[in-house]
């Protein structure tokens, strides 16, 4: 046991020297404050007894020194004087006793053995806590070790196996103890060992660290291609006691190309997706911008009062161009993960039904006819857009099976009442509830089992490379799915094909409704001069033009302004109220958002619904913080623009009556 004791009176230090000595205690001596910080940093003692009163410090600053001093902060010191009135002080600094100097030296000795016999158990339990977590963290090694997919071996220096974590047992079909103190030669077997393994292991043993690629045989695993690493096993004395093998099997990464390569080329293939996504969201955003016109003008001449059938037709395939445009575009938006949530509300079937096929027709080559047979009245909850576009891909697919042959494509709409059970095409018992189904059946060249069996894979094409057109049906059943809906085929070969698509049937009255509120236009009639007035802000002209004209043609009375800043001084101006806005997220100065926030301190009530070509990075709980209603995505159409401004600037008149 090394003690360090510390008195300023040279007779004092040699006394107590001699005493300590006496008794086998490895004495340390210093007659100052500083002398004493220097020797225990150096010399690391056990226990330190320090006089209270030293020429350069007293004792309680020495302790405090000693105990918060990182290389000193161990060491147990006790204070040693003769004034008893010092015991508070003493301990306030950390010291565990206070030695009085008139004790005498047989009770001195007893004080330093009970402090010594304290240190010892101290460091037992030390020891023992050091063994306990030593032993802990053996054991997280071996469990790291015995869990871990690669095979790993240490070997002796004498090449016998001292031992193997189970993948590598299991690589070589052996147990454990089939495998500890047997020769490394005896298990890959001779001609491999002396060509492959004996060298490396040699090299190891003199300090090598070695690693090298390459083909072996083992009998659990067959034919593998091989990573291997050897690293030594160096003991405290530097001297190399044994070697640790680790093999991984890269056989499945060995097809032109190793392991770090192929991660570095998927890694660079992801930075190349995430690149054409954004220029694909890019690309999106600007189109959406340019075909909002292109639709919302056809629309519009499609439903004048001009009796021109060619106007019309011509207006028909503008459109029809423009929908497959946007729905190209969402496509293109999706896969760069910028779409527009699907905008549901309730649905006429039937108009849109007959809406589409007169569209179609025009497009549809001599010959072929598109028969029409929709005696139902039918509502249900969709994305129009999305339904829209099921129905024109399974009329093309039809029209294309019947391969420019004359012939007609019939498509029927039909309730299927509670109690109908029918399977879609899967197998699967249809939903229980009452659905409205679509029936698109063609007489053209039909399919065989095997081909009914994989035309709803996604990319699956019975068409030239470079000739499909639509979503492809893996999608339709997607979007059908999605609603709630299902699926079913039949067909023969040249006997022709019958898709059906079926939809929850709703239960709300929207015919009363639609009748009960008329159109917009009626609405004002009823209320003498007073109309719906809306504020719609966006800074492209076009999409301004667009979308008023096909307002102000259900009867509203539009403002439309070219930035936040122009909205604005309008609404500040004009001290008029405002029924509905519509409002660009994009926004040139301000955003969308943040000209909700102003206008809601101009006009509390007012309702704000956003429009965009893309999806902006917020969260419904955003747009309702700042009570945003809706997202609606451009291409905007009349009907649901109309449906919209009939939801909320209706109920706002209402409110204010």
């Amino acid at each position: 046991m090394k003690i360090l004791f510390v008195d300023d009176d040279l007779d004092t230090r040699i006394i107590y020297e001699r005493l300590l000595k006496q008794h086998g205690y490895q004495v340390l001596m210093a007659a100052s404050a500083g002398h004493a910080l220097t020797v225990a940093r150096e010399e690391q003692p056990d226990l330190a007894i320090v006089d209270y009163m030293l020429q350069d410090s007293s004792g309680d600053i020495l302790v405090r020194q000693l105990l918060t001093e990182p290389r000193t902060q161990h060491v147990l010191v006790a204070m040693h004087s003769q004034r008893l009135d010092v015991v508070t002080a003493a301990l306030e600094a950390g010291a565990i006793d206070l030695i009085s100097k008139s004790d005498p030296p047989d009770v001195f000795l007893l004080r330093v053995s009970s402090m010594v016999r304290f240190l010892t158990l101290k460091n037992k339990q030390y020891e023992l806590d050091t063994v306990r977590r030593t032993q802990q963290q053996l054991r997280r090694y071996e469990q790291m070790v015995a869990v871990h997919p690669d095979m790993m071996a240490c070997i002796g220096r004498d090449g016998c196996f001292l031992a193997a974590n189970p993948a590598y047992l299991e690589a070589f079909k052996k147990t454990s103890e089939a495998l500890v103190g047997v020769s490394v030669e005896s298990v890959v077997g001779a001609s491999f060992f002396q060509q492959s393994v004996k060298p490396y292991l040699a090299r190891c043993v003199n300090g090598e660290t070695l690693a090298y690629q390459g083909w072996q045989n083992l009998s659990g695993l067959g034919r593998c291609f091989l990573d291997v690493h050897y690293s030594p096993v160096i003991e405290d004395n530097g001297c190399v006691s044994g070697v640790v093998v680790i093999m991984q099997n890269i056989t499945p990464y060995r097809s032109g190309d190793h392991h770090p390569n192929r991660l570095k080329r998927q890694w660079l293939a992801k930075q190349r997706m995430e690149a054409m996504g954004c220029l694909a969201g890019g690309l999106a955003h600007e189109f959406n911008n340019m075909l909002q016109p292109i639709v919302g003008f056809s629309e519009l001449i499609l439903k004048s009062p001009v009796n021109n059938s060619h106007y019309k037709q011509w207006a028909s395939i503008i459109n029809l161009s423009g929908q497959r445009a946007a729905s190209l575009i969402g496509h293109i938006m999706d896969f760069s993960s910028r779409g527009v949530d699907e905008h549901r509300l309730e649905l006429n079937l039937k108009s849109l039904l007959q809406e589409v096929l007169t569209i179609m027709q025009a497009g549809v080559p001599n010959g072929i006819h598109l028969k029409a047979e929709l005696p139902a009245e039918g509502w249900i909850k969709a994305d129009a857009s999305r339904v829209r576009q099921v129905i024109v891909n399974l009329c093309n697919n039809a029209v294309e099976a019947m391969n420019q042959v004359e012939g007609e494509v019939c498509v029927t709409m039909l309730e299927r009442p509670a109690d109908s059970r029918a399977l879609d095409k899967d197998g699967h018992l249809m939903p229980e509830g009452r659905f409205i189904s679509v029936q698109v059946q063609d007489s053209g060249c039909g399919m065989n089992e095997r081909l009914q069996s994989q035309i709803f894979e996604p990319f699956f094409s019975t068409k030239e490379p470079g000739s499909a057109t639509g979503m492809g049906l893996s999608v339709v059943q997607g979007v059908v799915y999605g609603h709630g809906g299902f699926v079913r085929v039949q067909s023969q070969v040249d006997q022709g094909s019958l898709f059906e698509v079926s939809f929850p049937l709703i239960e709300t009255p929207i015919e009363a409704l639609g009748s009960a509120i008329g159109s917009v236009s009626m609405l004002d009639k009823q209320r003498g001069s007073y109309q719906g007035r809306i504020l719609l802000v966006d800074d492209e002209s076009v999409v301004r033009m667009s979308c008023k004209a096909m307002l102000e043609s259900a009867g509203y009375r539009v403002v439309s302004c070219a930035s936040a800043s122009d909205a604005l001084d309008w609404m500040n101006l004009a001290k008029q109220s405002v029924q509905l806005a519509f409002l660009d997220y994009n926004l040139a100065g301000m955003t969308g958002m943040e000209l909700a926030l102003e206008l809601k301190k101009i006009q509390a009530d007012i309702p704000l619904v956003m429009i965009s070509g893309y999806q902006a990075d917020f969260l419904q709980e955003e747009l309702n913080d700042v009570g945003i209603l809706e997202c609606l995505a451009k291409p905007l159409g009349g009907d649901l623009l109309t449906q919209v401004a009939r939801k909320y600037a209706l109920a706002l008149i209402e409110q204010s009556e």
